[in-house]
């Protein structure tokens, strides 16, 4: 798919069926065979809401990881499989053949807490305005260990008319926290398949644009770090950021209302956090000189933002207190 096009989640939408379950939990799966089972369990253990499907994408995967999941005894899990297209696209099949009235996700080394959608699909009733719902997300190691309860933030701006924060930067904690109304995808289209890496910022955005966000501040789900997502191509993700962020700047949707001296200071304020964005991952592949010309960029971009002035420090010399570091890099 080029760039710029956005694929489509069905051909027309049509309603659920009258025995369609209220949420379809979405999992791509690629070479997750050590993951996969333990992501799927935290689904299944879901308290005081069963009303499920688990649609799991195998795009191309060559290990067990899909035997893993049919190992599971559960009616209410598929397995669809495809050619190797990337998770956008494995996300965006699994749309199209989810049946719920809110698609959730979950990604195969993710976890769910127990109350997640029993938490979460109730922010939905009697709000026709609201199209996502997200939540805080903690970080834990390989083993699963928590390495810390989620990044800090204003609960007041992950809610409500959140476009001109998703101007700056993508601020959903984490896909794995994500459930969304399906007329969403309805009305918009899916994940943008050129866009790997940024996509789940592009189409939060677009969401943002024509319905309101709820979020729940507990940390509801749990992104795993570990070797295997944490080498990302950072030019790869410099170019697709900026993608992203040109297209949300011309989006009439997501800049209605603001004035051009507003979209102005935004616009510097996200290619600041595109620069930071960059040197976190320098910083984590040990590449403290780039690190330092990428937040040296981002200063004089918005200099009076505390989070690049810490990390900048970082940068030159090589400190920070553990905790602090661990929820900045």
């Amino acid at each position: 798919m080029s760039a710029g096009l956005v694929a489509p989640v069905t051909d027309a939408p049509t309603p659920p069926a009258a025995d369609a379950p209220t949420v379809s939990v979405v999992i791509p799966l690629y070479q997750g065979e050590r993951w996969i089972r333990t992501a799927i369990e935290s689904v299944l253990a879901q308290r005081g809401f069963d009303d499920f499907e688990i649609v799991v994408v195998d795009d191309g995967s060559t290990d067990a990881g899909a035997d893993a999941v049919r190992a599971i005894a559960d009616d209410r899990i598929r397995v669809i499989r495809q050619p190797n297209r990337g998770i956008a696209a494995a996300r965006n099949e699994g749309i199209a053949k989810s049946r719920g009235r809110f698609i959730a996700f979950l990604d195969q080394d993710d976890l769910w807490q127990p109350d997640k959608l029993a938490t979460q699909i109730p922010m939905f009733a009697d709000a026709p305005d609201v199209g996502l719902v997200h939540c805080q997300a903690a970080r834990v190691d390989s083993q699963g260990r928590q390495i810390h309860s989620g990044p800090r933030v204003n609960p007041d701006r992950m809610r409500g008319d959140v476009r001109s924060d998703m101007l700056v930067m993508n601020i959903v904690p984490g896909t794995a926290g994500v459930v969304v109304r399906r007329e969403c995808f309805d009305a918009l289209g899916g994940f943008d398949e050129a866009l790997s890496g940024a996509d789940d910022w592009d189409m939060w955005s677009r969401i943002a644009g024509r319905w309101a966000f709820r979020y729940a501040e507990a940390p509801l789900c749990c992104l795993r770090l570990h070797e295997h997502n944490t080498s990302l191509d950072v030019e790869h993700m410099r170019t697709v950021s900026a993608a992203v962020r040109d297209r949300l700047f011309a989006n009439p949707d997501i800049r209605r209302g603001f004035s051009t001296r507003t979209l102005r200071r935004l616009r510097r304020r996200s290619d600041a956090r595109i620069h930071h964005y960059c040197a976190t991952w320098l910083l984590r592949a040990g590449r403290r000189t780039d690190a330092r010309r990428e937040l040296s960029a981002a200063l004089r971009l918005h200099p009076t933002r505390l989070r690049h002035i810490v990390l900048w420090t970082y940068a030159v010399i090589g400190w920070l207190p553990g905790p602090l570091r661990r929820r900045l890099i």
